[in-house]
């Protein structure tokens, strides 16, 4: 391995809407902010590759939110779009970003987003600096697996005996003189401390303050975070009995978000760095089939249950439809 540095930069945006925006599945609307939401984005160039990582504490982004950003992208730096990777943190109580989840979705906000997630690639891509890398991994065991099975199925509950994925993975990206500029944290559990809870404030759950920790441990560095492969894990914030899961405050998130960041800065603050060849990207198109369609009757059952969520009713009824319209 050479000497050679590659050159690498970071950078954020706040892309928390005003108040009056639908959050969490279209049940409930925003009346404030608990944890400001951001944009962040890690970018690598070692002078014939170009990368960019780019997380967002939104719940989801679809196809072409993807799509229209990394065209941006690759319209304002060297960085091709196919080399733009996303990760969205999935909190439940930032604001709706695909209409499957919420019809209310605002178009004018989700504009706004695509303008400012392609343009903190752009000013990742200006921080450029020579960088050093290095990973390390940690765990903080605070996720449970969210499925028991039963010999009816698999239904909704706390197994502690699940497989379950406490790691946390941290990159390290530093300077020259060794002080880290950015890092990126995966760790696998859905944000959802405070999704069905009575929370009506906009907040990443404990991706948020996890972020924020990390940034304060490392005065004006910026702190990425990734959700790792979370189906089936949960926060393991639970009832007494330990059998079913709670849902808490702001502060509760915070807590566990902060349990996380902190072995997250331990795990940083012992990771070796050295200089990297070369940026390399690599991907494959995987096309997942789809299950069949389920039957009129079994639809219109599903339409009947009264504690059938909103979105859950519109996806039905949009099923309906199309199973009336033939194959």
């Amino acid at each position: 391995m050479s000497n050679r540095w590659i050159l690498a930069g970071a950078a954020q945006v706040d892309i928390t809407p005003p108040a009056g925006h639908v959050i969490h599945s279209g049940e409930k609307v925003a009346e404030g902010v608990g944890d400001p939401l951001f944009a962040k984005a890690l970018v690598f160039d070692d002078g014939e590759t170009q990368a960019a990582l780019l997380t967002a504490d939104v719940i989801l982004l679809e196809a072409d939110v993807v799509t229209d950003v990394r065209q941006r992208a690759a319209a304002t730096t060297p960085v091709p779009a196919a080399n733009v990777v996303f990760a969205a943190s999935h909190t439940h109580c930032g604001p709706a970003t695909t209409r499957c989840l919420s019809p209310q979705m605002s178009g004018e906000y989700m504009a706004e987003l695509r303008v400012r997630l392609s343009a903190v690639i752009a000013e990742a891509w200006q921080a450029r600096r020579p960088a050093l890398v290095g990973v390390r991994l940690g765990e903080a065991k605070v996720a449970v697996n969210r499925w028991v099975e039963t010999d009816k199925g698999a239904r909704w509950g706390v197994n502690w005996e699940g497989p379950t994925d406490n790691s946390v993975n941290v990159l390290r990206v530093e300077d020259a003189d060794g002080s880290p500029f950015a890092a990126m944290v995966n760790f696998a559990a859905h944000p959802t401390v405070v999704s069905f809870g009575a929370n009506r404030r906009y907040t990443g759950d404990y991706a948020s303050s996890l972020q924020a920790t990390l940034e304060a441990r490392y005065p004006g560095s910026t702190a990425l975070f990734s959700n790792g492969a979370s189906g089936d894990l949960k926060i393991a914030f639970v009832n007494e009995e330990g059998t079913n899961f709670a849902y808490g405050d702001l502060e509760d998130a915070r807590r566990y978000g902060t349990i996380i960041g902190e072995e997250a800065a331990n795990v940083l603050a012992a990771t070796a760095t050295r200089p990297v060849d070369s940026v390399r990207v690599a991907s494959t198109w995987v096309d997942l089939p789809l299950q069949p369609p389920p039957a009129e009757e079994e639809l219109r059952r599903e339409l009947e249950k009264p504690e059938y969520p909103p979105w859950g009713q519109q996806w039905a009824t949009e099923m309906l439809s199309a199973l009336e319209r033939g194959p």
